[in-house]
């Protein structure tokens, strides 16, 4: 498509823009709107409902080959539907008249065909012709944002049940595909925000768990205990006639080493839970608090002293 033709649907395009209203629920080629602002109401909604512990399920729709798949004849009626005066949709018409394409691939490029459907690749104002059709096809269907939003040919529907859902995608691809467009049955995404989620830490009860102590004086005993003790009567006692048995002297001795370590550790009951983390110690905790209270406080120097000792 030549630059002169673009700059030629740029104004075009500005012009009806003054002319027609589409709905607030169409994010793509909008002023003062993206993509992002789609996500944020999204998130929010189910943040919403996951914080109140109800149910949420939010269906993805894709359109399938929707530039490729528009009707011409249904595109001048979304026009003239949509308030656009007659002499543009006679431009646009003169646009698509007797257009024709090539397909370039890596063996060369085809001959010319004619294009009598869809609109057109590259074209300036495809996007905007493109959202008053979704405008008008999707009038009776929509409801307000966030449970209906759009990006060009992506949809998402938000609604509180798997029935609500279907019957609402049903009346959808009946809206769409009565007028010439097809839903992609691949591309369908049912995301769910149950109402039975919670942390793993509430969903799983603490545990009550066996742990041994060293004391201060555990490791000098132990040495004590291992320094007076005759090792070699385990392999004299495993030991028949010229062979050892392996298996008999490891056992004695791991179990004879199992016993030192009981007579000196401490056993100790403590309470873990599922999410606990090995480094969560008492004394990490407790720094973590100091930091957290010197934060609140405004206490820059305590504030610092604390991140120190803990990294």
């Amino acid at each position: 498509m030549s630059r002169t033709m673009k700059l030629w649907e740029r104004v075009v395009e500005a012009r009806l823009r003054k002319v027609v209203k589409i709905c607030e629920q169409q994010y793509d080629f909008m002023p003062r709107k993206s993509a992002t602002d789609a996500i944020f109401a999204l998130r929010i909604l189910m943040e919403k409902y996951r914080d109140d512990q109800r149910e949420l399920h939010c269906l993805f729709v894709d359109l399938e080959k929707a530039y490729d798949r528009v009707p011409r004849e249904e595109l001048w009626y979304c026009m003239r539907k949509s308030g656009v005066a007659e002499k543009y949709v006679r431009v646009e018409q003169d646009i698509y008249e007797r257009s024709r394409t090539v397909v370039r691939c890596v063996v060369g490029q085809t001959e010319e065909f004619k294009v009598e459907v869809g609109l057109h690749q590259g074209s300036a104002l495809s996007p905007f012709l493109f959202a008053i059709m979704m405008d008008q096809l999707s009038e009776e269907v929509r409801q307000e944002s966030p449970w209906t939003m759009m990006f060009a040919d992506d949809i998402v529907v938000c609604r509180e049940s798997r029935e609500q859902v279907e019957e609402n995608l049903e009346k959808w691809r009946f809206a769409l595909e009565r007028r010439g467009m097809k839903v992609s049955r691949r591309h369908l995404l049912d995301t769910v925000c149950a109402n039975s989620y919670r942390p793993l830490v509430r969903r799983s009860k603490p545990v009550l768990k066996q742990i041994k102590t060293w004391p201060a004086v555990a490791i000098s005993a132990l040495q004590d205990c291992f320094e007076c003790t005759d090792w070699n009567m385990f392999r004299e006692a495993a030991t028949n006639g010229d062979s050892i048995n392996l298996e008999e002297y490891t056992t004695s001795v791991t179990s004879y080493i199992g016993k030192c370590i009981d007579d000196v550790t401490v056993s100790k009951t403590i309470t873990t839970h599922s999410n606990q983390k090995p480094w969560m110690t008492a004394e990490v905790r407790a720094l973590l608090k100091s930091r957290d209270s010197a934060f609140r406080a405004g206490n820059e120097a305590a504030l610092r002293t604390a991140r120190a000792k803990l990294s």
